[in-house]
Protein backbone atom coordinates (compact mmCIF):
# COMPACT_ATOMS: atom_id res chain seq x y z
CA UNK A 1 0.00 0.00 0.00
CA UNK A 2 1.58 3.70 -1.21
CA UNK A 3 1.24 6.44 1.12
CA UNK A 4 -2.08 7.80 -0.21
CA UNK A 5 -3.65 4.28 -0.17
CA UNK A 6 -2.78 4.17 3.47
CA UNK A 7 -4.56 8.08 4.30
CA UNK A 8 -7.52 7.02 2.47
CA UNK A 9 -7.60 3.71 4.50
CA UNK A 10 -7.87 6.16 7.86
CA UNK A 11 -10.07 8.48 6.28
CA UNK A 12 -12.47 6.46 5.13
CA UNK A 13 -12.43 4.71 8.40
CA UNK A 14 -12.77 8.15 10.25
CA UNK A 15 -16.24 9.10 8.02
CA UNK A 16 -17.67 5.93 8.53
CA UNK A 17 -17.28 6.25 12.62
CA UNK A 18 -18.37 9.70 12.18
CA UNK A 19 -15.12 10.77 13.95
CA UNK A 20 -14.14 14.57 13.30
CA UNK A 21 -10.69 14.98 12.20
CA UNK A 22 -8.28 17.55 9.89
CA UNK A 23 -5.40 16.76 8.30
CA UNK A 24 -2.27 19.00 9.43
CA UNK A 25 1.87 18.37 9.24
CA UNK A 26 3.40 17.77 6.23
CA UNK A 27 0.60 15.82 4.23
CA UNK A 28 -1.14 19.52 4.50
CA UNK A 29 1.61 21.18 3.71
CA UNK A 30 2.62 19.25 0.23
CA UNK A 31 -1.14 19.93 -0.85
CA UNK A 32 -1.10 23.47 0.08
CA UNK A 33 2.46 23.73 -0.94
CA UNK A 34 5.25 22.31 -2.70
CA UNK A 35 5.50 18.38 -2.11
CA UNK A 36 8.27 16.59 -0.62
CA UNK A 37 8.55 13.05 0.99
CA UNK A 38 7.51 12.20 4.29
CA UNK A 39 7.36 8.98 6.17
CA UNK A 40 4.01 10.04 7.53
CA UNK A 41 0.47 12.05 7.75
CA UNK A 42 -0.73 13.49 10.65
CA UNK A 43 -4.21 13.58 11.76
CA UNK A 44 -5.79 15.82 14.14
CA UNK A 45 -8.82 14.30 15.66
CA UNK A 46 -12.14 14.64 17.80
CA UNK A 47 -13.27 10.78 18.68
CA UNK A 48 -15.90 11.72 21.99
CA UNK A 49 -16.20 8.85 24.62
CA UNK A 50 -18.61 6.78 23.02
CA UNK A 51 -16.73 6.43 20.03
CA UNK A 52 -13.25 5.35 21.24
CA UNK A 53 -14.60 1.43 21.35
CA UNK A 54 -15.97 1.95 17.82
CA UNK A 55 -12.70 3.43 17.51
CA UNK A 56 -10.09 0.72 18.29
CA UNK A 57 -12.30 -2.08 16.55
CA UNK A 58 -12.14 -0.33 13.39
CA UNK A 59 -8.01 -0.39 13.13
CA UNK A 60 -7.26 -3.65 14.73
CA UNK A 61 -7.52 -5.34 11.35
CA UNK A 62 -5.22 -3.55 8.88
CA UNK A 63 -2.71 -1.95 11.85
CA UNK A 64 -0.43 -2.97 14.73
CA UNK A 65 -2.13 -1.22 17.41
CA UNK A 66 -2.60 -2.33 20.87
CA UNK A 67 -5.96 -2.42 21.72
CA UNK A 68 -5.83 -1.41 25.92
CA UNK A 69 -2.87 1.26 24.92
CA UNK A 70 -5.34 2.78 22.56
CA UNK A 71 -7.93 3.51 24.67
CA UNK A 72 -5.23 4.97 27.16
CA UNK A 73 -4.02 7.32 24.72
CA UNK A 74 -7.17 8.62 23.21
CA UNK A 75 -9.00 8.36 27.06
CA UNK A 76 -6.04 10.34 28.07
CA UNK A 77 -5.35 12.69 24.97
CA UNK A 78 -2.04 11.53 23.98
CA UNK A 79 -0.69 11.00 20.39
CA UNK A 80 -0.17 7.86 19.23
CA UNK A 81 0.14 5.96 15.77
CA UNK A 82 -1.43 3.83 13.21
CA UNK A 83 1.14 1.47 11.59
CA UNK A 84 -0.36 -0.67 8.70
CA UNK A 85 0.84 -4.39 8.45
CA UNK A 86 1.38 -3.65 4.79
CA UNK A 87 2.88 -0.51 4.30
CA UNK A 88 6.35 1.55 5.06
CA UNK A 89 3.94 4.58 6.30
CA UNK A 90 2.43 5.53 9.10
CA UNK A 91 -0.28 7.61 11.18
CA UNK A 92 0.39 10.38 13.72
CA UNK A 93 -3.26 11.25 15.47
CA UNK A 94 -3.06 14.09 17.70
CA UNK A 95 -6.61 13.89 19.90
CA UNK A 96 -7.63 17.36 19.57
CA UNK A 97 -5.88 19.71 21.93
CA UNK A 98 -7.87 22.26 24.33
CA UNK A 99 -5.91 25.37 23.48
CA UNK A 100 -7.18 28.50 21.80
CA UNK A 101 -5.40 27.74 18.70
CA UNK A 102 -6.04 24.41 18.74
CA UNK A 103 -9.38 24.78 18.43
CA UNK A 104 -9.51 27.79 16.04
CA UNK A 105 -7.82 25.74 13.88
CA UNK A 106 -10.15 22.91 13.99
CA UNK A 107 -12.96 24.89 13.55
CA UNK A 108 -11.69 26.63 10.30
CA UNK A 109 -10.49 23.32 8.99
CA UNK A 110 -11.62 22.60 5.26
CA UNK A 111 -13.49 20.45 3.14
CA UNK A 112 -11.23 20.17 0.11
CA UNK A 113 -10.96 17.63 -3.05
CA UNK A 114 -7.57 15.59 -2.67
CA UNK A 115 -7.12 11.57 -2.75
CA UNK A 116 -9.97 11.19 -5.00
CA UNK A 117 -12.74 12.02 -2.04
CA UNK A 118 -13.54 15.18 -0.38
CA UNK A 119 -11.10 15.41 3.06
CA UNK A 120 -11.14 17.83 5.55
CA UNK A 121 -7.73 19.60 6.33
CA UNK A 122 -6.30 22.76 8.40
CA UNK A 123 -6.85 25.80 6.39
CA UNK A 124 -3.20 27.23 4.81
CA UNK A 125 -3.26 30.00 7.25
CA UNK A 126 -3.04 27.97 10.19
CA UNK A 127 -0.71 25.12 8.53
CA UNK A 128 1.94 27.92 8.26
CA UNK A 129 1.06 28.98 11.93
CA UNK A 130 1.62 25.37 13.32
CA UNK A 131 4.60 24.96 11.39
CA UNK A 132 6.40 28.20 12.81
CA UNK A 133 4.93 27.10 16.47
CA UNK A 134 6.57 23.83 16.02
CA UNK A 135 9.82 25.38 14.75
CA UNK A 136 9.88 27.21 17.68
CA UNK A 137 8.76 24.75 20.33
CA UNK A 138 11.24 22.40 18.80
CA UNK A 139 13.92 24.65 19.10
CA UNK A 140 14.46 26.12 16.03
CA UNK A 141 16.64 22.96 14.74
CA UNK A 142 14.23 21.31 11.89
CA UNK A 143 14.58 23.44 9.28
CA UNK A 144 12.47 21.50 7.12
CA UNK A 145 8.90 22.94 9.45
CA UNK A 146 10.22 26.31 8.00
CA UNK A 147 10.62 25.23 4.00
CA UNK A 148 7.20 24.00 4.67
CA UNK A 149 5.71 26.94 6.36
CA UNK A 150 7.65 28.95 3.57
CA UNK A 151 6.28 26.52 0.50
CA UNK A 152 3.02 27.38 1.67
CA UNK A 153 2.83 30.82 1.70
CA UNK A 154 4.83 30.90 -1.53
CA UNK A 155 1.94 28.64 -2.76
CA UNK A 156 -1.08 30.54 -0.89
CA UNK A 157 0.13 34.08 -0.10
CA UNK A 158 -2.69 35.46 -2.78
CA UNK A 159 -5.71 33.68 -0.59
CA UNK A 160 -4.08 33.99 2.98
CA UNK A 161 -5.74 36.04 5.22
CA UNK A 162 -3.21 37.95 6.75
CA UNK A 163 -5.04 40.05 9.73
CA UNK A 164 -5.26 36.61 11.15
CA UNK A 165 -1.78 35.24 10.43
CA UNK A 166 -1.05 38.17 12.05
CA UNK A 167 -3.09 37.55 15.11
CA UNK A 168 -2.12 34.51 15.97
CA UNK A 169 1.73 34.61 14.92
CA UNK A 170 1.70 37.28 18.03
CA UNK A 171 -0.57 34.90 19.90
CA UNK A 172 2.25 32.43 19.57
CA UNK A 173 5.03 34.18 19.78
CA UNK A 174 6.09 33.48 15.97
CA UNK A 175 5.35 36.85 14.46
CA UNK A 176 9.31 37.28 13.82
CA UNK A 177 9.52 34.45 11.30
CA UNK A 178 6.20 34.75 10.05
CA UNK A 179 7.53 38.60 9.05
CA UNK A 180 10.57 36.50 7.34
CA UNK A 181 8.68 34.18 5.19
CA UNK A 182 6.97 37.19 4.11
CA UNK A 183 10.05 39.18 3.20
CA UNK A 184 11.30 35.69 1.26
Amino acid sequence: MNEDNVVGLVLDRLDALGVEYMVVGSYASNLYGRPRSSFDADLVVRVPGEKVEPFVRAFLPDFAVEPDGLRRDLESGSAFNLIPYDALFKIDIVPLRRTPFAEEEFRRRRQVRALDRAIWIASPEDVILSKLHWYRRGGEVSGRQVEDARDVYAVQKDVLDDGYMNRWADELGVRDLMDRIRAG
